[in-house]
């Protein structure tokens, strides 16, 4: 009898999804529905080829194998199908039916109840469908070849449609039991749901792999693909596990149970292995990627290296199917796809773990970078590539034993030397950010300098001539003077005393020697006796402004306003040492600096070095 043995309800869903993508159409996209009627019967259509009498016969022969249909399909006849629609039958509604039509035959229809079920003799009756069968194919697939599989509704399977649409991947579930991501390579393919007359509800893939290329970290370097290749002998098990960069060879040759934890490399030939009839060569294709984190994590309009070390989604991509918690099928693991489909997911090297051991770019390896690892077989139980991966009989699971650590390791290294060049890019331009800040600043502390110093320049020309003017008009003779005889014979009516002008000391200039200026003229003995006389009296009156303030050989003091006056650079904190020194020496040796910017480097130079009091 059939077994449904290590399938649950997900697997049956996900085995009669396989058998419509396996069948369909070359070139004509493929539409897969759940439909839930008012009869509460789960429809599952699909406009695939459908099948002819023939080839229905044969899906419900045990362990049959089908070799002649189309290339690279996940399964074969004669086992899955009737493990899945048994399963789906297997509670309180037992009974399904399928209608199917193809292109260059008729409508056929097979029903059968499993509590009926005693024997495989007869047990899966054949016939043609009928008027109202007719109707109903014709209803939701409009004249065109597929397939439509009803069975009855319970509460589990309605459960299993509504997660399954909520478009949300959940903790509890294992990444290859969403149709979402299960079949996200695919893109030529819709599934939707729809419950009664709600409305329809399209399942949205969750394709890491193939965004544009501005939705990865730096691009397209942000999305790389590797072939990994294997040599292989299934005898002795010896395995040659290579990749080949920049036409250099790096590989892991396990011999029994001795696999070297990392590859050897670069080499320009690989080791020699034997060649019999047990040897075997296969190839995979390793796809890693960087979502763009968002500005939180890494701002590339203001980039600093990252410093996050929690287990949080940081693009928005992720975090609309997984939230911000990091999911533990995506922690430090990688997808495995088969023939497009994922089948499960694998851990390489050790996942993260929050606020555990672990810097911030271990962090990023494990968290930001995704991997998936593809491979395609041909749909024989005695695949090669099934038998290396270990697959099981249903094609969505696989035995994950350690006998393929060797191929493990490899996608280990390819992911760190991604992580690697995304993490020295995220360094390099941080660096660049950094420097040009760095150089903006000197640039405009510079220009505020020599603004400064050209206002400075234009103040002391404009100080200089004012003080040449008043030297001039305080050595000049003054204008309104008496003759010696007149005014030593005759008083003048109006005379300022005595001691207001001749006992007035002249101020002393600060810039000049503090000897009195009367020490500077003649001695007693050579002087006029009428001198002292022609100091103290005149004819005309004297102005008050004469009088109360002196004439003097120093220029007058002149205001300058705050803002213009000259200033060195702002007082550097006793902090801004040698560092600062050998970091601004480093900007020195840019060679991609202009004229104009290296001056300004070389003059903040000279500000930290006068400011230090040495070079380094």
């Amino acid at each position: 009898m059939i077994s449904y043995s290590g399938l649950d309800e997900i697997d049956a869903l996900l085995e009669l999804i396989d058998n419509a993508i396996d069948w369909r159409h070359s070139g004509r996209v493929l539409n897969i529905r759940f439909v839930v009627n008012n009869y509460d019967e789960l429809l599952i259509i699909d406009n695939a080829m459908g099948m002819t009498i023939k080839n229905f016969k044969k899906m419900f022969m045990l362990y049959n194998q089908d070799l002649d249909g189309p290339q690279g399909r996940s399964g074969i006849c004669g086992y899955g199908t009737k493990a899945a629609l048994k399963k789906l039958c297997s509670s309180e509604k037992t009974k399904h039916s399928i209608i199917t039509k193809h292109d260059d035959d008729n409508y056929y229809t097979q029903t059968t109840d499993w509590n009926q079920v005693t024997t495989m003799d007869k047990a899966f009756p054949i016939y043609d469908s009928s008027p109202e069968e007719i109707g109903l194919f014709k209803q939701y697939n409009n004249n065109q070849s597929g397939t439509i599989i009803k069975v009855g509704l319970t509460e589990d399977l309605r459960q299993i449609l509504d997660q399954q649409f909520e478009n949300k991947i959940e903790k509890d579930l294992k990444l290859n039991k969403y149709f979402s991501i299960v079949y996200n390579v695919h893109n030529d393919i819709n599934i939707d749901y729809k419950y009664k007359n709600n409305i329809t509800n399209p399942l949205v893939f969750v394709s890491l792999f193939s965004q544009e290329n501005e939705q990865y970290l730096n691009g397209m370097d942000g999305n790389k693909r590797i072939i990994v290749r294997i040599k292989y002998n299934k005898k002795t098990q010896q395995e040659l596990v290579y990749i080949k960069k920049n036409n250099k060879y790096y590989y892991i040759h396990k011999r029994g149970g001795n696999c070297p934890s990392k590859p050897i490399g670069p080499k320009d030939n690989l080791p020699h292995i034997s060649i019999d009839e047990h040897h075997e060569e296969l190839e995979f294709v390793q796809h890693l990627c960087c979502l763009k984190p968002d500005d939180s994590y890494y701002n590339p309009e203001k980039p600093s290296l990252p410093c996050e070390t929690g287990l949080t989604s940081r693009d928005n991509y992720r975090t609309q199917f997984f939230g911000t918690s990091i999911n533990n099928e995506i922690n430090g693991k990688m997808l495995v796809c088969r023939n497009d489909s994922i089948i499960g997911n694998i851990p390489i090297g050790k996942i993260a773990v929050a606020c555990g051991k672990g810097t911030a770019k271990d962090k990023f390896q494990k968290i930001h970078v995704s991997s998936q690892l593809d491979y395609n077989t041909t749909s024989n139980q005695k695949d090669v590539s099934d038998f290396y991966m270990h697959t099981q009989k249903n094609k969505h699971q696989y035995e994950k034993k350690d006998s393929r650590k060797a191929l493990w390791r490899m996608c280990d290294y390819n992911r760190e030397e991604f992580s690697n060049e995304l993490w020295y890019y995220i360094d390099t331009e941080s660096q660049n950010y950094t420097k040009k800040k760095a150089i903006d600043t000197i640039s405009n502390a510079y220009r505020v300098y020599k603004f400064k110093e050209h206002i400075q320049n234009k103040i002391n020309i404009k100080t200089a001539t004012h003080q040449t003017l008043v030297s001039n008009v305080s050595r000049s003779p003054s204008p309104v003077q008496a003759p010696v005889s007149t005014v030593s014979r005759s008083p003048s009516p109006v005379q300022a005393p005595v001691s207001t002008v001749s006992r007035s000391p002249s101020p002393v200039p600060s810039n000049r020697s503090s000897e009195p200026l009367a020490s500077r003229s003649p001695s007693p003995s050579n002087r006029s006796p009428v001198s002292t006389v022609s100091r103290s009296l005149s004819l005309d009156p004297v102005p008050v402004s004469t009088v109360s303030r002196p004439l003097s050989l120093d220029p007058v003091p002149v205001q300058v306003p705050v803002s213009l006056t000259h200033s060195s650079p702002e007082p550097i904190a006793e902090t801004h040492d040698e560092i600062q020194i050998k970091r601004i020496r480093i900007l020195t040796e840019d060679v991609s600096l202009d004229q104009e910017t290296r001056y300004a480097v070389n003059w903040m130079l000279e500000q930290y070095e006068m400011k230090c009091n040495e070079i380094l």
